[in-house]
């Protein structure tokens, strides 16, 4: 969630609420913002910090 509340700032988002619903008025926003499919499941915590911590 670290993104999303960089994104998003102080007020704490769901962002799964957002994308999940499709009558969640700002659905469609968050499909856009994401700009692809989006599974949770397939997050990879290990995975995100390797990439952080790489250095090119």
């Amino acid at each position: 969630m670290l993104v999303v509340q960089r994104v998003f700032g102080a007020k704490r988002t769901n962002l799964h609420e957002k994308y999940d619903y499709p009558n969640n008025p700002e659905h469609e926003h968050i499909k856009t913002w994401i700009g692809r499919p989006f599974d949770a499941s397939e997050f990879d915590i290990d995975e995100v910090n390797r990439r952080l911590t790489q250095t090119e």
